[in-house]
C-alpha cells in the first residue's frame, strides 16, 4: 500500500505522467484493487484518447481485474483506431475465447494472422485454441510455420508441438520431437512427462495386441 500511496501522490503533482500512471494501476492489480486499477488507467485513456496503445493497455488492466466488458470495449476501440495492431487484436481474441466466444475469437487470430502470422503470442493462444475446437493439424502446421521459418530455437513451442502430434495420433513424430527438446533442455519436464505417457500409451497398445 505504499507504494501505491507513493504513486497516487506522485500523480497529484502530475496528473499526465504516463509512466507513473502504469505503475500505480499494475500495484493496485496486486493489490486485488479492480476498480482502482480500471480508474487509474482511464486517466491514461484521457490523456490521449485516440491512442490504440492506451485503450489496449487499458483493456489488459481491465481483463485482469476481471471486468470484461471494460477490456473488451478498449480492445475494439484500440482495434477501432489501428486495425493493424496485432497486439489488441490477440487480446480481444483471447478475452472472447475465455468467454467461450470461439468463432469471434477466431476472426480476432485469423486477421492478426494474416498481419503477423509469426508473432509469438499470436501463435501460442491460437495453437490453444485449435487444440480446443480439436484441430490437431492446424495447430501442427501453425507449429512447425512459426518453428521453420523463424523461431526454430524456441522451445515451448517444440514441446507444444510435440504434445500436438502425440494428439493427432502420430506417437512416431511426437517422439522425436520432444527427444529434441531434451537434447536442448534435459531436465524440460513437459517432453519428459510427454516420453513417459507415450511409452505407457505404446505399451497398453502391445498389451491389447498380444
Amino acid at each position: 500500500h505504499a507504494a501505491i500511496d507513493f504513486y497516487g501522490k506522485a500523480l497529484e503533482y502530475k496528473n499526465d505522467f504516463v509512466e507513473t500512471i502504469l505503475v500505480l494501476a499494475d500495484a493496485l492489480i496486486e493489490a486485488r484493487d479492480g476498480d482502482g486499477a480500471i480508474a487509474a488507467v482511464r486517466r491514461l485513456v484521457e490523456l490521449d484518447p485516440e491512442s490504440s496503445f492506451s485503450n489496449n493497455y487499458a483493456g489488459l488492466v481491465a481483463a485482469r481485474a476481471g471486468n470484461v466488458e471494460a477490456a473488451r470495449a478498449n480492445f475494439e476501440r484500440a482495434v477501432a483506431l489501428d486495425p493493424d495492431l496485432v497486439a489488441a487484436r490477440v487480446n480481444l481474441g483471447v478475452l472472447e475465447w475465455e468467454q467461450r466466444n470461439l468463432e469471434t475469437a477466431l476472426v480476432q487470430f485469423r486477421e492478426a494472422s494474416r498481419l503477423d502470422p509469426f508473432n509469438r503470442d499470436l501463435v501460442c493462444n491460437l495453437g490453444l485454441v485449435y487444440g480446443q475446437i480439436d484441430d490437431p493439424d492446424a495447430a501442427v502446421t501453425l507449429y512447425r510455420g512459426y518453428l521453420l521459418e523463424r523461431h526454430p530455437e524456441d522451445t515451448e513451442i517444440v514441446a507444444r508441438l510435440a504434445r500436438v502430434l502425440f494428439s493427432s495420433g502420430d506417437p512416431a513424430a511426437a517422439t522425436e520431437v520432444a527427444r529434441t527438446v531434451l537434447q536442448r533442455e534435459p531436465g524440460h519436464a513437459e517432453a519428459q512427462a510427454l516420453l513417459t505417457e507415450i511409452d505407457q500409451d505404446l505399451g497398453e497398445d502391445e498389451a491389447a495386441q498380444g
